[in-house]
């Protein structure tokens, strides 16, 4: 745990969120197209799906492990199901978007935003 940030389960990655914005969303069928996320919209469902959006930070004492850390957070945005857990919602989800913000980052801390949908089927 660290004071201040959210801390969330993807996969077997633990990350530390500033700040973490939940909404029910429609619930649709997802396909995958390619390296894309196809969502088509199914008339008279009731089922809605978790869309999450944050703004996280992955810090260590050595560069190298933090620049590992990213590595491993990026190759997660992939549109494979990774289960999730933050101590309220657990569930696979799928990494929708992931920007890290690379400028005037040290190799000790890199910001980014991440988008998560609940991928329920």
């Amino acid at each position: 745990m660290v004071v201040g940030y959210e801390t969330i389960v993807l996969g077997t990655q633990i990350l530390y969120l500033r700040s973490l914005i939940k909404n029910k969303v429609a619930g649709t069928r997802k396909q995958k197209l390619g390296g894309n996320l196809i969502r088509n919209p199914i008339p008279a469902r009731t089922t809605r799906d978790w869309e999450l959006n944050g703004q996280g930070v992955i810090f260590d004492t050595a560069s190298a492990l933090a620049t590992t850390q990213r590595k491993l957070l990026k190759e997660y945005d992939d549109i494979e199901k990774r289960q999730y857990n933050d101590g309220l919602i657990v569930g696979s989800f799928i990494i929708l978007d992931l920007q890290f913000n690379d400028s005037d980052e040290s190799p000790l801390t890199y910001e980014y935003t991440i988008q998560l949908l609940e991928y329920n089927q």
